[in-house]
């Protein structure tokens, strides 16, 4: 069932006053007010008489807005462990637009960035009050990203038998390599004596 929120404005003209008003609508509405409020969706029709009892007829219509109050998201993680680089992108619709956005954290904007992680809660009003709320959740990595090295000396001079192996931890997979050698593997083999980063 809908808000009780229509309302309709008569003003009559011409014949000869005072007017009366006569209203029915759905459910047995009946009214004789000029001016109705708090009305649901449906047809009303008025009849207003003159003093002479001439007659005129008019049909409202209160409708619904044609989609309910709706709130897409595109939600953005932080992307290293204790960043602040989350994001909330909003599209509001659907409604009565005018809409007003307040989150939990206090702001008005529609969208936010700059996010640590946790929840983040959001209230739209639209222009005819009616509210839709969403709770949406930014998340970091579990921990840092680190790295454990192995270094395999160089056997015998001149010769290239070094390798450096890692281990790496935290942070969000896959893990992209690049090396001062140019190599892009996590592991590098084949080494001759040199320091390598």
């Amino acid at each position: 069932m809908g808000y009780a929120t229509g309302s309709v404005d008569a003003t009559a003209s011409g014949g000869t006053a005072p007017y009366t008003y006569t209203w029915t609508g759905p459910g047995g509405f009946t009214s004789s007010n000029e001016d109705l409020s708090g009305l649901t969706i449906g047809n009303y029709t008025l009849i207003v008489s003159d003093a002479n009892n001439c007659t005129d007829t008019v049909v409202a219509a209160i409708n619904n807005p044609v989609d309910g109050l709706n709130i897409a998201s595109i939600v953005t993680n932080v992307s290293c462990y204790d960043g602040a680089d989350g994001a909330i992108d909003l599209t509001i619709s659907g409604g009565t637009p005018g809409y007003v956005t307040l989150w939990s954290n206090g702001l008005q904007l529609q969208d936010l960035s700059n996010l640590t992680d946790g929840s983040y809660t959001v209230t739209v009003t639209d222009n005819a009050g009616c509210v839709l709320s969403q709770t949406f959740t930014i998340t970091e990595p579990e921990a840092p990203l680190a790295y454990v090295s192995n270094v395999v000396p160089v056997l015998c001079y001149g010769d290239t038998t070094g390798a450096v192996t890692l281990t790496v931890t935290g942070g969000t997979t896959p893990y992209f390599f690049a090396w001062s050698s140019g190599d892009t593997t996590e592991d590098i083999y084949n080494l001759g004596a040199a320091t390598i980063l």
